[in-house]
């Protein structure tokens, strides 16, 4: 059965006592990695910057809206393991299996490859598309 390394732990355990409950499942049926949990200021800056983000963290209200950036962290980044970021079906497909998890404890999520959660996943929806994002809702 996979677990998480310690760097993924590490990572989960910056998290929302609900993210964690909704990925310690998920690790036994699915093999993943954490990418990231909370974010700092200078983080989030860095990939407002590089375009990675669309929440500008020096406007109050993007700032009031990154997840990631609370404490804990509203919000996780997480990938199926091998990481093929390029493998947007595969990522979709986790998505799902993710957002399934949490709806089956009780805990909405939203995820980043589908943000008006109308299940097309593939067409960007929303803002754009984020792969490895999940946040409570």
């Amino acid at each position: 059965m996979p677990s998480f390394g310690k760097s993924s732990r590490a990572k989960l355990d910056t998290c929302h006592p609900d993210l964690i409950k909704v990925f310690n499942v998920v690790i036994t049926h699915i093999d993943c990695s954490i990418i990231e949990g909370h974010r700092s200021i200078e983080r989030q800056t860095e990939l407002f910057e590089a375009g990675m983000s669309k929440l500008n963290p020096n406007n109050a209200n993007d700032l009031k809206a990154a997840k990631h950036t609370k404490t804990p962290s509203e919000a996780v980044d997480a990938l199926p393991y091998p990481i093929d970021w390029e493998d947007v079906k595969r990522i979709a497909f986790f998505s799902g299996f993710v957002v399934a998890i949490g709806r089956s404890a009780g805990i909405n999520l939203r995820a980043g490859v589908n943000w008006d959660s109308d299940l097309t996943t593939l067409n960007s929806t929303g803002s754009f598309f984020d792969g490895p994002h999940f946040e409570l809702v």
